[in-house]
């Protein structure tokens, strides 16, 4: 029993579950030694999470004589109703205004590791407390400056929620290969936003990242080459993602991933997004989906038969 135990491969999100459980509805905490006897593995990898585990901010450890006892922080306690996702999207917006990032991530982060559905927690709260930044700032009740110090720490728990998601090699959908081409700064959010929407139903997304200062006539033979890379036995659909919010920035990167399409003997898929008035101005482009918000990203989904 105990070499079973001992050479078993565990991942971090099935370690913080049964963390969660063992500390859930005990509030004196317990040692490393007693954590790893509950959750059944050997005391070097309980250790070694638990480190990490506090690092995330789900547990915090404190020194009694000398042995250390771990204890859940206490946002991080079990929600009673998983379904109401508006009073959690209040709770989060108003955490995000007042800059309490770290309660913010804490929310999340527990909602993370409980039953409810993850896409909901993209589409029924971090999209609307988005959206209603963004009105608040077009408004004129925040500026400028204070609109991307919000959005900067919205996209820190964005990227916060990415790295605390995790599936055993045999649950990654490996017919889906989605990648993200951003053609300026202000589309980072939503490409990053939009990316951790693929992770979270297991697919494994390619974010490229900013690409405007990077731009120049070798742009796509250097971007065909990283597919290929990336993408060697071309199986199942690729989607590339493009987002700009400025005409040139659009047309140059589709341009260049439409060339690269026609080269590949694959399915390939291209979807742009940007400003609704620049998805209507484009009308000489042929991209096969054209994806104004999450809503019509989430239809997008649904048509490739990637969630139902």
């Amino acid at each position: 029993m105990i070499s079973e135990i001992v050479y078993k491969r565990y991942t971090l999100d099935e370690i913080k579950r049964k963390v969660i459980a063992a500390l859930q509805h005990n509030s004196s905490g317990m040692s490393g030694n007693e954590i790893a006897d509950k959750i059944q593995v050997n005391r070097t990898t309980a250790a070694k999470y638990l480190n990490i585990l506090s690092t995330i901010g789900i547990i915090s450890m404190k020194k009694i004589g000398t042995v250390n006892i771990w204890t859940l922080q206490p946002s991080i306690s079990k929600i009673q109703d998983y379904s109401d996702f508006f009073y959690m999207q209040q709770l989060f917006m108003d955490l995000i205004l007042q800059y309490d990032e770290i309660q913010g991530s804490k929310l999340i982060l527990n909602l993370l590791n409980s039953d409810c559905n993850k896409l909901k927690i993209i589409s029924e709260i971090i999209v609307p407390t988005i959206n209603t930044i963004n009105e608040t700032y077009k408004r004129g009740r925040i500026g400028k400056t204070e609109l991307i110090s919000i959005l900067d720490k919205v996209l820190d728990i964005i990227i916060l929620m990415y790295f605390n998601i995790t599936y055993p090699p045999e649950k990654i959908m490996e017919n889906i290969y989605p990648i993200f081409i951003v053609g300026n700064e202000e589309q980072i959010i939503t490409s990053k936003l939009w990316s951790l929407t693929f992770k979270i139903i297991g697919c494994r997304p390619f974010f490229i990242g900013n690409v405007e200062k990077q731009i120049d006539p070798f742009f796509d033979l250097d971007l065909q080459r990283f597919i290929l890379k990336n993408w060697k036995n071309k199986n199942g659909t690729m989607i590339i993602f493009i987002y700009a919010s400025e005409e040139s920035s659009l047309r140059f990167l589709f341009t260049s991933v439409q060339e690269i399409k026609l080269k590949m003997n694959a399915d390939v898929k291209i979807a742009i997004h940007g400003p609704d008035k620049l998805l209507e101005e484009i009308s000489s482009m042929n991209p096969d989906y054209k994806i104004p918000d999450f809503k019509s990203l989430v239809t997008m989904m649904k048509e490739l038969k990637i969630i139902y």
